[in-house]
């Protein structure tokens, strides 16, 4: 009778979590790489989406198979846990990934249509979400110019400013970023002829709950475009 030797299948568990990893180096590197090209071709975009909504499915179908080995071995070793953690990152990962690039489709949709039309900024995307820390918020936004036949006629000279609405010592209250005596004022500065992309965070007081954030464009004094999350 002959005996064949194999690897502990956590071992395996292992190996799949460092090519994750690898992988998930590669398709960050990839969009950096994106990033830094003016105006990609809108077929490339939605090929890439198709092939990284295919990975997503492959990691969620091997997430669950190793979600259900790991519960099968009963008291299972400190690596097995760290391995499932480890691929459940890289799933969430990518997924935040397949997220942008569809914001990322839709943004290019918007820059190609419009011809004829009077150049304009508009807010795209807006989110907030909760960051690290009690009355911590991160968020995000891409304002665009649409409009106008040419590209080169368009360009957007400004700066952006949220406004939180939210609760405070039982009171209402409105907390303007930045405020109107931040030292850093010039970090809110927009310059753009077709996009650009901001992230940034913001400090609610102790104790207030938010309940809307609008993000505001402005030009010359004149606010040219908003957008409003409720929270």
């Amino acid at each position: 009778m002959a005996i064949q030797a194999s690897r502990p299948w956590y071992v395996n568990v292992i190996i799949v979590v460092l090519a994750l990893g690898i992988l998930a180096w590669a398709a960050r590197a990839g969009y950096e790489a994106w990033q830094g090209v003016s105006y990609p071709g809108l077929a490339d975009m939605q090929a890439k989406l198709e092939a990284q909504q295919r990975r997503i499915a492959e990691l969620e179908e091997d997430n669950k198979t190793l979600r259900a080995t790991v519960q099968a071995g009963g008291s299972s070793l400190q690596i097995e846990r760290t391995a499932q953690d480890a691929l459940s990152k890289q799933v969430k990962a990518l997924s935040e990934e397949n997220a942008r690039l569809k914001q990322d489709i839709s943004l290019f949709e918007g820059l190609s249509g419009g011809n004829g039309v009077a150049p304009a900024a508009i807010l795209s995307v807006f989110v907030v979400e909760p960051g690290e820390g009690a009355g911590r918020y991160r968020y995000r936004l891409t304002a665009v110019m649409t409009g106008g036949r040419d590209p080169k006629d368009r360009e957007f000279r400004g700066h952006y400013q949220l406004v939180v609405k939210m609760q405070s010592g039982g009171q209402a209250a409105i907390m303007t970023v930045p405020a109107a005596n931040d030292a850093n004022r010039e970090k809110f500065a927009l310059k753009f002829k077709q996009f650009q992309r901001v992230e940034g965070v913001f400090q609610l007081p102790e104790g207030a709950v938010p309940a809307t954030v609008e993000a505001r464009l402005l030009s010359d004094g004149v606010t040219r475009a908003t957008k409003t999350v409720t929270l």
